[in-house]
């Protein structure tokens, strides 16, 4: 699975795998730059190495069945930065 996230300090979005949030932060692998790098990351199925990655503060937009579909959203996600976030029954009420 993947899922499109959100920058909590920097206005950023993203769509990464799954496994690479970990409920607080993104992990980031080095020298990935852009989305042809980030998909070469995901089809080779790297998991983030802590010692160095970096992390950053992010917040689950949503989820999505294959890295393909959610980077499709993130176009979306980018022009409009709070729709499709994914939201807590606190949130809710």
């Amino acid at each position: 699975m993947c899922g499109s996230l959100n920058g909590i300090d920097d206005p950023w979005v993203a769509a990464v795998p799954s496994l690479w949030f970990d409920g607080e932060n993104c992990w980031w692998p080095p020298k990935c730059r852009d989305n042809k790098s980030l998909k070469k990351f995901n089809d080779l199925g790297y998991l983030p190495d802590h010692n160095t990655w970096k992390s950053y503060p992010a917040k689950m937009r949503k989820q999505y069945m294959t890295f393909e579909e959610a980077m499709q959203h993130e176009t979306k996600a980018v022009e409009n930065p709070l729709g499709d976030m994914e939201s807590t029954d606190t949130e809710k009420e």
